[in-house]
């Protein structure tokens, strides 16, 4: 659970409650002046009236009172307007520097909208990309980028939120700007050259990095982005000098060194490709390009990979797990220049915009027909991409192909296409098709579990990860996928059992991530069990997790029980996390009385 404000002590005065409308920029939240500031400017504004009420809200304030403090503001605005914007201005700084969104939006909500400054409509847009609201947070930004084209925070902003939006072209003229404004600022860079690169301007890529390195040679994101460049132009040699470039700087990624095993393979140097695999490996045995390229570089005849490697990256390609390896494969994994195709794109598709690791794919084969692993490359990275006629056409055709007989790979592909068409009906005729050709196989019965959770089926998944789990005993994902299966579609004795099975992977303790979903599956079982205390505490716990509560339902249930309790306080958090969220839910409105009713009962005290 993230800090929140004790009070007006701890929380609201330590942010920022000061405005000064039609600013000429706009400021960081963490930097904006707090309620003391503030307070010691009242008496050169002058006026016993303005000075009584900015007390009586501080006085709520410090009660603990913020519905009281948000009516009270509302009650002046008639008499005292100009007073009524700045204090509702300075308070939504204030919540949103204590990240408490719903009760910063409801007092930038409370400005007419011609009264809204700059910095207002900043935090609005902040407010958004804290929420996930992408498109508003770009919509704001761009027209505030518009209007304060020499402002740095509004350009950095600005290129962040394109970039993630996917706009390429907003993302590097923003970047640009604040490179013009900020010249030695390695991510307005790094920003920029991602962003031409997916434009296909890779001349002003390369320029823009090499200026970079020249300013900051010890930058290994740059030196890592030029080998990226390097290898999508097919320039093998230049590629390995600028990941060891890298590696050399940043010891610990294992991205360099992957990067110099493609590089070193694409040269025909199988056995410095596989010393630099294998340092990828030793920095992230978890990473499945870390756990391709020690496939792609291992020696022949014999092809001694750790099973830990092949099963990382039968994430992409399940039948690399099988064994004996499929000879559909053989001639691929023992060819340099397949391996180096099939190692770049990968590369590429999770370090750069699948669209543009999808075109390099297109170039790449244009003049030859692919082979097995790269075609199932290619049909991957165009889903990822959004092309899904590509994706379509490859695997129609693949599948005449006497190579994709006996494999599993095209059908599990061929289920996730069905699902991004919308066309559940297809995805399980496409599973099950998998299912036929390796029935004992773990993971595709994990995936068949994971498919039917997806299409609301929870009863139909349950027997699928059963039979996962009695192959892979200790496996904490699918004992958690069985848990909250059984929660979904069992009753009280289904989930007792979901809830020693959520234990059971709580105590293999598994990667962070998956032990937050195990601590959110055991609370939600404890809940359905009636066991109130107990399930309290699980909540508690999950909330104080990394990665933990995540939806407004699970954090209006934590309120609810906290509030049974007797403990209010961690009551009105829960139910503001759950409004801070900014999603819409049927328990919303719900969740919003009870934190005022709270907020009031306490300033009665």
């Amino acid at each position: 659970m993230r800090r929140r404000a004790q009070g007006c002590a701890a929380g609201l005065l330590a942010a920022g409650l000061l405005a000064t409308p039609c600013v000429a920029g706009v400021r960081e939240i963490e930097t904006l002046p707090g309620i003391v500031q503030w307070g010691s400017t009242a008496e050169q504004e002058g006026g016993d009236a303005r000075i009584e009420h900015r007390q009586q809200v501080l006085v709520r304030l410090e009660r603990g009172d913020d519905a009281g403090a948000l009516a009270y503001v509302a009650s002046i605005a008639g008499r005292e307007p100009a007073l009524a914007v700045s204090l509702h201005a300075t308070l939504a700084a204030a919540y949103a520097r204590d990240r408490r969104l719903y009760r910063a939006t409801q007092h930038l909500d409370a400005i007419p909208a011609s009264r809204l400054d700059d910095q207002a409509r900043y935090l609005r847009a902040v407010i958004a990309a804290r929420q996930q609201r992408l498109a508003d947070a770009g919509k704001i930004l761009d027209d505030l980028g518009r209007r304060l084209p020499e402002d740095p925070v509004v350009a950095r902003d600005q290129a962040q939120i394109a970039a993630l939006r996917g706009d390429s072209a907003v993302a590097a003229d923003a970047a640009l700007r604040l490179k013009r404004l900020r010249p030695n600022d390695a991510w307005a860079a790094t920003t920029l050259v991602r962003s031409r690169m997916e434009q296909g301007r890779d001349d002003e890529a390369r320029r823009v990095l090499e200026e970079l390195l020249l300013r900051q040679p010890r930058s290994g994101s740059a030196a890592l982005q030029l080998g990226l460049l390097e290898l999508a132009d097919r320039r093998p040699a230049e590629a390995r000098a600028a990941f060891a470039r890298a590696r050399s700087i940043e010891g610990r990624d294992a991205t360099p060194y992957a990067g110099e095993a493609v590089a070193q393979l694409w040269l025909g140097r199988r056995s410095e490709a596989a010393a630099a695999a294998s340092g990828a490996w030793k920095q992230n045995p978890y990473d499945p390009v870390a756990a391709l390229v020690v496939l792609l570089t291992a020696e022949e005849p014999k092809r001694t990979v750790p099973m830990a490697a092949r099963r990382t990256v039968a994430a992409w390609y399940p039948d690399l797990e099988t064994e004996p390896l499929p000879a559909a494969f053989r001639a691929e994994l023992a060819s340099d220049a397949a391996g180096s195709r099939i190692g770049a794109a990968n590369l590429l598709s999770v370090h750069w915009p699948p669209r543009r690791a999808l075109q390099w794919l297109k170039e790449a084969s244009t003049s030859r027909a692919m082979g097995p692993l790269e075609t199932l490359t290619f049909v991957r990275v165009a889903i990822e991409a959004g092309d899904l006629d590509a994706a379509g056409r490859a695997l129609t055709a693949f599948d005449r192909d006497p190579a994709a007989h006996g494999l599993v790979g095209p059908h599990v592909l061929a289920a996730g296409l069905a699902s991004r068409r919308g066309d559940p009906a297809g995805a399980r005729k496409a599973m099950d098709r998998a299912l036929a050709i390796s029935p004992r196989s773990a993971r595709l019965r994990t995936l068949s579990g994971d498919l039917y959770l997806a299409l609301g089926q929870p009863a139909r998944a349950v027997p699928e990860f059963r039979a996962s789990l009695a192959a892979a005993p200790d496996d904490p994902r699918v004992l958690n996928q069985l848990a909250a299966s059984l929660a979904l579609a069992g009753q009280a004795r289904e989930w007792a059992e979901g809830l020693a099975l959520a234990e059971r992977g709580l105590g293999l303790q598994p990667h962070y991530l998956l032990r937050a979903h195990l601590l959110d599956t055991r609370a939600d079982l404890l809940y359905r069990l009636g066991r109130t205390p107990q399930a309290l505490s699980a909540y508690r716990e999950l909330a104080g997790t990394v990665g933990g509560i995540t939806t407004p339902e699970a954090w209006q249930r934590l309120g609810d029980l906290a509030r049974a309790a007797g403990d209010t306080t961690l009551a009105k958090t829960a139910y503001e996390e759950a409004l801070d969220l900014g999603r819409s839910y049927p328990g919303r409105a719900e969740s919003a009385r009870r934190l005022d009713e709270l907020s009031a009962a306490g300033s009665r005290r």
